[in-house]
């Protein structure tokens, strides 16, 4: 957690030392508007807009709220424009293989491997899930316009864990072997409002779900085949 915040305090702070004032692109998340006890008390706003009540119940969305409020500083002390996203979830080619994060490409490498998939809970927490094209997309035309707050880059279709590993099941065309465990279940449902991002740019997800993960599949399926990464 300490990590981001120092590596972001340096990179702000040698721009500000060049006297550069060009914008910083970063990527939040929508965990930071998480409400305490969410899942318990009812208390969500769904879609989450993107001002909502930031109160995050895990260290990664209080370290991502953090670095959005520095950013936020530095535009008063140095006039650095920050352009903060907040992705829904991303995932699709070229992501990291051997991590532990993104629930796709790990439920795609089990499924490749015959190994079983671990599911927290009952599996119909839902969650949305944006294809890597769409948000770089979005990314582009935000930096190409004069939008500068927060704004939410994501989906607003929201999917269960189970309907996950239903999509896989169904491109590797095989029953696979879920195991129910129990964890951190968090908030049950979550997707982001995109209503400011369609108004600012006329951006929208396309892409759907099942079409995004075949895409993911099979571009794993020949990382593996390749032994591209060894970790695999």
């Amino acid at each position: 957690m300490g990590k981001a915040l120092i590596g972001l305090g340096i990179i702000i702070l040698a721009i500000a030392f060049i006297g550069r004032m060009d914008f910083n692109v970063y990527e939040s998340t929508e965990e930071i508007s998480m409400p305490p006890m969410a899942s318990a008390t009812g208390w969500q706003v769904l879609p989450i807009p993107e001002d909502h009540p930031t109160e995050p119940i895990c260290s990664y969305g209080i370290t991502k709220l953090a670095i959005e409020k520095y950013l936020y500083l530095y535009k008063k002390i140095h006039n650095i424009n920050g352009l903060v996203l907040r992705i829904s979830n991303p995932y699709g080619g070229s992501q990291r293989l051997n991590h532990t994060q993104g629930v796709i490409p790990n439920f795609i490498i089990k499924a490749i491997r015959n190994e079983s998939i671990e599911i927290w809970g009952d599996g119909q927490q839902t969650r949305s899930f944006l294809y890597i094209d769409e948000c770089i997309e979005a990314t582009r035309r935000l930096m190409d316009s004069d939008f500068m707050g927060p704004v939410n880059v994501g989906s607003e279709e929201m999917v269960s864990i189970n309907k996950l590993v239903d999509i896989v099941e169904a491109i590797e065309e095989k029953d696979l072997y879920r195991q129910y465990v129990e964890g951190p279940l968090g908030v049950r449902g979550r997707n982001s409002n995109n209503d400011l991002i369609r108004e600012k740019l006329g951006w929208d997800y396309e892409m759907p779900l099942e079409e995004g993960i075949k895409k993911t599949y099979e571009w794993i399926r020949w990382q593996i085949s390749k032994k591209i990464y060894a970790e695999v």
